[in-house]
């Protein structure tokens, strides 16, 4: 019957022709090599980034804020680092080395540390700066430091103080002038900035305790301490001989380490600037410093790659959201190109270039931003710190690092979306058709194993003492990969089950199944997000509670002390007025104690009857470990106002009537006769005739056990023994005060009124240190609780709100047919933030049951080895925001910024 028109004849094979012809015609064409392939895809992802740069905006963002983040950080730590590293070079100023010469016996020093060893005899002779001088050859400048008081319009301050002369060329950079000039005259000082704040400014006079006073020739920046008060004088102006031991800076050629053992065969310590450049080989130096310096470093190392490891997993999850996005907006040109002839190959070459391109333009984009924004916030992290940042402390490697992890993840995050686009259906994606694939039932299977491995890590490797951080990394990324791959049999059950919720949720719950390709990475991005928030706060809260848990109080909470050992006591009589007028309402005590070292007076110890005390009177030491730790081993003097202050409660009535009748109170029953009295030893040393000779007495007195004093960190503190005031003037005791007690009470004792306090006690007694007892605080948990709250809530919030508007976008053509059946713009409201409910709730869901686990693992070597054990604390505040708080304030914002208004559109569009 012959061949259809157009058919061509078949051979004895049975192939047609055509075939034939088409297999002959493609064998002439040269197929086009990897490289070239690579090259096209290339320059077809640099075209469409640079046609399509607000689709391609949010893969900017998603992969650039990591990036800038994790420069900035690790610039500034960096950079820190450095700093502190340079600290002791920074020290020399100009100079070539910096001499200390305390004695002249030989001794042996630590290259680079302020590590030295003069053997075990001691000679106190220190050298001077004429013999450093003839040693070393070379010029000096002179370095002292130490402390005075200064008279204020409130009492006294104690300031730090440092002599040099900052004219002299030595001394460059040691100190930055930033206001006036350097002090010329032993009657001029240098202030620093929070000195002038304080009225002491440029022109203005400083008056120290001892009368004397100096004009303030400017204001000076210390590199090393930018938020103390200090003064700059001259050299000898203030300190003389209260300082520490001068130091000095020398000049001349450098120094070699062969020279610097050398003087220190003398007994001079020195640290050489070309020594610390370039130190000496181990083998040179000194064994017992050598065994100082050894250090392992295998901790920290594991710890940057566990952050690393997270950052990297991060940066992942984030950026996939956003390629989906360019994959699904391109999924109508991607299949054009197949329709001319791309293979599959060609398509995921096309897509993973286009990640190529972004990835490694964002991630340098990402790391000059990081410098730019650390310089602009240098000033901001130089207050924070304390401390002068003296050098940027550019790392190429990081850089490097962060680089290629920013395009490796990258091109991770794009794998999944080039796979899928590849394989999506051409026709059915030019005629407007959405192909969505299944998921295999291979993937939860393979997630659910995976999930069952990072578990099994954890907890076999994790939950120990001694957990290694790679146990703890892998353990999280098989868990946080298990849980990617089971996420979209998790999204296609939320859609089959839908089908009780109210409209608006089950359109948003079956759009979100239909288009997984687009939900998941959303949702793994949500879910990875608030798994390291959570890992991070369990184990960085359960630190603080371990640290707070752990913490001692040297008082009753709300109690204010300041020592005043060797205070004249009419001083301290005036100190008690002047904290009583401050803080009204309070009662303040001052507490004595009998003065072993006065020169006037008798001494009293407590006489324990055959408790083989070594000391005349002292009370035997296993009688006191009986029932605590001594808290002073003198006796303790108090007046009618102290003893509550002492026994931190009310007296009862016998012990009031035994203290008033001269009676002492003990701590050991050991210390009392069968007629309940105690004895109390007195003496007095004379010297006559050049002869010292001391004047016993043994006096019988009332006296009382009292229980032991019990700390608020259940140790039990107690004295020798306690008598009044009036015994000890009776029996002419020499007593002196031991310090000022402020009671718990109210109001509280706030941080301005303690600040005003201890600069009114300074003034009138001298340094002290004033201390309110208010409990285990730490500021960093305030900041830690801040920081990751606003990190992890806008990334939970800019994720949800991305995958809600791209959802919408994608669902035109749906609601212009709802529009045309007679749906109202309210629908598309609500709709929205239906599919915010269900991206939001499935990623936080899934993010804080997967993060804890890890997070509990962190504690273990964090807090297992402390006092009290392991412990973990949850912080379910922190959680309850990211994971539902910040979740509301998407919902909200998408159906309030979601157009109601929608423009008719063709179904098949």
């Amino acid at each position: 019957m012959g061949r259809p028109r157009r058919v061509p004849p078949r051979r004895q094979d049975g192939r047609r022709l055509r075939v034939r012809l088409r297999a002959r015609v493609t064998s002439r064409r040269r197929p086009m090599s990897i490289r070239g392939s690579w090259r096209v895809s290339l320059r077809i992802a640099r075209r469409d980034v640079l046609r399509a740069k607000g689709r391609n905006l949010l893969v900017v963002l998603m992969i650039g804020i990591p990036v800038l983040l994790v420069a900035g950080l690790s610039l500034t730590l960096r950079s820190v680092e450095a700093g502190d590293e340079s600290a002791t070079l920074r020290s020399l100023g100009a100079a070539e080395a910096l001499v200390q010469g305390h004695g002249h016996q030989p001794l042996v020093q630590h290259p680079t540390e302020r590590w030295l060893y003069d053997g075990d005899e001691q000679d106190d002779v220190p050298w001077t700066a004429g013999e450093i001088a003839k040693a070393t050859n070379n010029d000096l400048a002179s370095v002292q430091t130490g402390r005075v008081l200064l008279t204020t319009e409130a009492g006294g301050l104690g300031v730090q103080v440092r002599e040099l002369d900052l004219r002299n060329k030595l001394t460059k950079g040691l100190a930055k002038i930033t206001d006036g000039r350097a002090p010329e005259r032993a009657n001029e000082v240098l202030v620093t900035a929070a000195l002038a704040e304080r009225g002491m400014g440029l022109g203005g006079t400083v008056r120290v305790r001892d009368g004397k006073a100096f004009t303030v020739a400017g204001i000076v920046r210390v590199p090393e301490d930018l938020k103390g008060m200090q003064l700059v004088a001259l050299p000898g102006a203030l300190l003389g001989e209260d300082g520490n031991p001068p130091e000095y800076l020398v000049g001349g050629p450098p120094l070699s380490w062969k020279q610097v053992r050398a003087l220190n065969e003398q007994g001079l310590y020195l640290l050489s600037r070309a020594v610390l450049r370039d130190p000496p080989p181990t083998s040179e130096i000194a064994p017992k410093m050598v065994e100082r310096q050894t250090s392992d470093d295998s901790s920290m190392l594991g710890t940057n790659g566990a952050i690393g490891g997270i950052v990297v997993l991060e940066i992942v999850l984030l950026a996939g959201p956003a390629f989906a996005v360019g994959a699904r907006r391109q999924s109508r040109q991607l299949a054009l190109f197949v329709v001319t002839g791309g293979t599959p190959k060609d398509v995921r070459r096309v897509v993973l270039a286009q990640a190529l391109v972004l990835g490694f333009a964002t991630a340098v984009l990402g790391c000059a931003v990081g410098v730019v924004g650390f310089l602009a916030a240098r000033p901001v992290i130089e207050n924070f710190y304390g401390k002068a940042i003296p050098d940027v402390a550019l790392d190429p490697g990081d850089f490097g690092m962060l680089i290629g992890a920013g395009v490796l993840a990258a091109l991770a995050a794009a794998l999944v979306p080039a796979i899928q686009t590849s394989r999506q259906d051409a026709v059915a994606v030019l005629g407007g058709r959405r192909g969505e694939l299944r998921t295999k039932r291979r993937w939860p299977i393979a997630g659910v194993v995976i999930a069952a491995i990072g578990v099994a890590i954890l907890v076999l490797q994790g939950f120990r003492k001694d957990a290694e951080n790679w146990a703890v990394v892998a353990g999280t990324v098989a868990l946080s990969l298990g849980a990617i791959l089971i996420m979209p049999a998790v999204v296609g059950l939320a859609g089959r089950f839908a089908g009780r919720l109210p409209l608006p949720l089950r359109l948003a719950a079956r759009d979100t199944s239909r288009h997984r390709s687009r939900t998941v990475p959303a949702v793994a991005a949500i879910m990875g997000t608030v798994l390291t928030v959570t890992a991070m706060s369990v184990a960085a809260f359960s630190t603080l509670a371990m640290e707070g848990r752990d913490y001692q109080p040297r008082e009753p909470m709300g109690t204010l002390t300041g020592f005043l050992y060797g205070v004249p006591n009419a001083a301290a009589k005036e100190a008690e007025r002047a904290v009583e007028h401050e803080l009204p309402g309070r009662e303040v005590a001052v507490l004595y104690e009998v003065d072993p070292y006065a020169a006037k007076g008798r001494m009293a110890t407590l006489v324990v009857p055959g408790a083989g005390c070594k000391g005349p009177g002292f009370p035997s030491c296993k009688a006191i470990d009986r029932v605590g730790r001594l808290e002073s081993y003198s006796l303790a003097v108090v007046t009618p106002e102290g003893v509550e202050a002492l026994l931190r409660r009310k007296p009862t009535a016998a012990e009031a009537k035994t203290l008033a009748a001269g009676g002492v109170l003990v701590p050991v029953e050991a210390a009392l006769t069968q007629r309940g009295t105690a004895y109390l030893q007195t003496y007095l040393t004379k010297d006559t005739d050049g002869k010292s000779r001391t004047d016993t007495k043994r006096l019988e007195v009332p006296a009382l056990v009292f229980p032991p004093i019990t700390a608020p960190f259940d140790q039990k503190v107690t004295y020798p023994g306690v008598i009044s005031e009036q015994t000890a003037e009776r029996l002419g005791l020499a007593f002196t005060s031991s310090r000022v007690v402020v009671p718990p009470g109210e109001p509280a004792i706030t941080k301005v009124q303690q600040a005003r306090v201890d600069e009114i006690v300074g003034g009138l007694v001298g340094f002290t240190d004033l201390y309110v007892e208010r409990g285990y605080d730490h500021p960093a948990g305030t900041y830690l609780f801040l920081l990751l709250a606003l990190i992890g809530g806008l990334i939970v919030l800019v994720g949800t709100s991305t995958s809600t508007a791209l959802a919408l976008d994608d669902a035109k053509a749906d609601f212009a047919t709802l529009a045309a059946i007679g749906a109202g713009p309210g629908t598309r409201r609500a709709t929205a933030m239906g599919q915010a409910v269900v991206i939001a709730v499935l990623g936080v869901v899934a993010g804080v049951a997967v993060g804890i686990v890890p997070g509990i693992a962190l504690t273990y070597p964090i807090t297992a080895g402390s006092a009290g054990g392991h412990i973990v604390d949850i912080p379910w505040e922190l959680l309850g925001i990211v994971a539902v708080g910040v979740p509301l304030l998407a919902i909200l914002g998408a159906g309030v910024f979601t157009r109601g208004s929608l423009t008719l559109v063709r179904r098949a569009e």
